[in-house]
């Protein structure tokens, strides 16, 4: 079982989340309109140290995940493109 801190920008988590899983896939949807997520705020505000893990099984789960290198160099930005059974829209 994953630590479950008790909010993440200035939202209260909801107390079902049980792993780090649930916890990426709860900030993805919550934030997905909003600025995206950085590896500094999910490793160190939801305590998700194995991210890239995560990412990975959320993938094969069919969870469409935007990854884009921070311009700093220390980290990279993640956003939810699409959950499964979404349809994909291309705003072109």
């Amino acid at each position: 079982m994953a630590f479950i801190p008790y909010s993440f920008r200035e939202c209260i988590l909801p107390s079902s989340l049980k792993t780090h899983e649930d916890k990426l896939i709860w900030a993805l949807e919550r934030f997905k309109k909003e600025k995206p997520l950085s590896t500094k705020e999910i490793v160190y505000e939801l305590y998700i140290s194995r991210l890239s893990s995560s990412v990975h099984k959320l993938r094969k789960r069919g969870y469409i995940i935007d990854v884009v290198d921070n311009q700093k160099g220390d980290g990279a930005y993640y956003q939810l493109i699409a959950k499964p059974g979404e349809e994909l829209k291309l705003n072109l």
